[in-house]
């Protein structure tokens, strides 16, 4: 196997059948700790007291809307972190060019039932989120799970990371 490209989210390697993808799990426990912590700071701030700044009926909606949102935040989170993180089982993409079909985490996808595959990209708070999306009998699947930040906007590795992958499908 020799390395094809690698981001914060994957690693892709080049086999003889074809592209081998290993998902990393760092992004599934990021999202978890990111929710967890969006609750952590719901509930810190419905400790603030704006009872003498505000009427008292929005005082209570503010109070039990950031208590009760930022319980459910917070355990959200955590289950999120538990079931994705850690509890996650076959994170890994195969294309198989000699079988015609790509195992998508356990799902054996044959190429002729594939439209494309192509990259979409999302400005996020000045950072670049990228989706590799699976065209699978017209419904929009990723074939690698959750995004990708990408350093550079229109990165050429990625682009040329994507043709091969739907070259390799299409051709």
């Amino acid at each position: 196997m020799t390395h094809l490209f690698s981001t914060d989210s994957f690693d892709a390697f080049s086999t003889a059948n074809g592209i081998f993808i290993k998902e990393k799990k760092k992004s599934a426990k990021k999202i978890g700790l990111l929710i967890t912590a969006a609750g952590a700071v719901f509930l810190v701030i419905s400790f603030i007291d704006l009872s003498t700044i505000v009427p008292e009926a929005i005082y209570k909606f503010f109070f039990y809307t950031f208590r009760w949102g930022g319980i459910v935040l917070a355990v959200s989170g955590a289950v999120t972190f538990i079931a994705k993180g850690l509890l996650s089982g076959n994170a890994e993409v195969t294309v198989d060019k000699e079988k015609r079909e790509i195992n998508l985490r356990g799902k054996i996808i044959p190429f002729a039932q594939v439209n494309s595959v192509n990259s979409q990209a999302v400005e996020v708070f000045g950072k670049q989120m990228t989706f590799i999306i699976l065209d699978h009998q017209g419904k929009k699947r990723p074939l690698v799970s959750g995004s990708f930040l990408s350093a550079v906007k229109d990165d050429p590795a990625l682009a040329a990371f994507v043709r091969t992958v739907n070259d390799m499908v299409k051709g």
